[in-house]
């Protein structure tokens, strides 16, 4: 999903704009079964916009209502943001989408999850209406009638650009729903499934290993502080590293009482996972059908129009489109010879532009070029020629 739309390897980061921008609801949608990781920074950043947002429908308030009354991170953040020792706190468990969340001094990483790729999201998600206009034409294309005007040759190639268009954005948003039918289906079909354990069981301290003493009497007489002092460095080590364990270790014990917690309801939690999934199954096996009948409208305009199959294409459509309107062409006949008299000319030039790139080089390489500049002029007044006379 977001490597395929939004080419991003990276999701669990959410940036403060999405947290600003759209609900708890709208974001968790595309993490069930799946955990976010949020900068401190942002969080403290979020606390101190709430206090100046006075729209209490916006989206920050119930980001904070999830944060702070029903995950209850309100002390750990504080202590997070108070110890030297602690780095990362969570996880903490949203049943409802089983979903979990860490707060982290970390630095977030290049990519992560911005308002404008949840946006996209949604517009992909998005139902897309056919207009009116396209299906009484598209109904009048199984008549199989040909058009010989040219204001009705405009409007079936009209038809034909915008079908193109809406093809292109039906044919992702299908991708995006088999994408989410995917996910959905793959929760459902689970005999059964729990909440992810705590995964932040920090390591143990090694054990104090004591520097070993001079058997040297007449060392340890003139340098009696040398193994004391290596002594007091190793103990001091080791307190400092027991001390960090501890703190550590609490916060993995706060998470198992929070996997406890919610593993003594989690049944029920399951069950309505699982009903959820359901409800999004129906919604998403539902637009996905009325968009394959989208597809069909569309492309019987494009198979019964009266352009070739070879240039239903949006660049050779404009263009026969802007020969009828200039008047340049008054048949599709002549809209194809003058779209491939132009795209051969193209061609050409863009060879002479390499071959006189090639002459430039060779000539700072003091290479005799005048044979290939003459057949460069030769090939040119062959093509002329050629055209000329396909014209007559």
């Amino acid at each position: 999903m977001f490597k395929t739309f939004l080419d991003k390897t990276e999701r669990q980061y959410l940036d403060l704009s999405t947290l600003l921008n759209y609900h708890p609801g709208q974001v968790l949608y595309y993490y069930y079964n799946s955990y976010i990781k949020l900068p401190l920074a942002v969080y403290i950043e979020l606390t101190n916009l709430a206090k100046k947002e006075r729209d209490l429908d916006a989206p920050i308030f119930a980001w904070l209502e999830l944060f702070e009354d029903q995950l209850e991170i309100t002390a750990d953040i504080l202590s997070l943001a108070d110890s030297k020792f602690l780095h990362t706190i969570g996880p903490y468990y949203y049943p409802c989408t089983n979903s979990r969340f860490y707060f982290t001094k970390a630095s977030p990483p290049a990519e992560v999850i911005t308002a404008a790729d949840i946006n996209t999201f949604l517009e992909l998600d998005a139902s897309l209406p056919i207009s009116r206009e396209i299906l009484s034409y598209s109904k009048t294309r199984r008549d199989g009638k040909k058009q010989k005007t040219i204001e009705d040759m405009i409007k079936d190639i009209s038809m034909c650009i915008v079908s193109l268009t809406e093809i292109d954005k039906l044919e992702k948003h299908i991708i995006y729903l088999n994408k989410c039918l995917e996910q959905r289906y793959h929760i459902v079909e689970q005999e059964d499934f729990y909440p992810q354990e705590p995964d932040n069981l920090p390591e143990k301290p090694e054990k104090m290993v004591l520097p070993p003493r001079e058997n040297n009497n007449l060392v340890s007489f003139i340098l009696p502080g040398i193994w004391k002092k290596k002594y007091q460095d190793v103990y001091e080590h080791f307190s400092h590293d027991t001390k960090v364990y501890l703190i550590r270790y609490r916060e993995f014990e706060k998470s198992l009482e929070r996997f406890k917690k919610v593993l003594l309801e989690w049944n029920n939690h399951k069950w309505n996972l699982t009903d959820k999934c359901f409800e999004d199954i129906a919604v998403l096996e539902s637009k996905a059908k009325t968009a394959r009948a989208g597809l069909v409208i569309y492309n019987n305009i494009l198979n019964k129009s009266i352009i070739h199959a070879d240039y239903r294409n949006r660049e050779s459509l404009i263009h026969f489109k802007y020969y009828l309107e200039t008047g340049r062409a008054a048949e599709i006949q002549e809209c194809m010879n003058l779209y491939e008299e132009e795209r051969h000319w193209a061609e050409i030039k863009e060879s002479q532009a390499r071959i006189e790139n090639t002459i430039s080089l060779m000539r700072s390489d003091d290479v005799d070029t005048s044979q290939l500049s003459q057949q460069m002029d030769n090939l040119i007044k062959t093509d002329f020629r050629k055209s000329k006379a396909a014209k007559n």
